[in-house]
């Protein structure tokens, strides 16, 4: 058992060390614009995805270039 428990290895711990890993937790992979349709809502100090019925109504405008 201690072998087993020597041998594993916390990803998230690794990710948040990792700045290369990182790079795949972005919204859009080509991209350091955030996915306007996720909202994201305070809890304990962090922020997490907002549920379907913490969602605020958004009407998206796109503007002509």
């Amino acid at each position: 058992m201690a072998r087993l428990r020597a041998a594993v290895v916390c990803e998230w711990t690794e990710t948040v060390n990792t700045p290369a890993a990182q790079v795949r937790f972005k919204h859009f992979i080509n991209s350091d614009k955030r996915d306007p349709n996720v909202q994201v809502v305070p809890e304990r100090e962090q922020h997490r995805p907002a549920t379907p019925y913490e969602r605020i109504p958004v009407t998206l405008v796109e503007e002509n270039a």
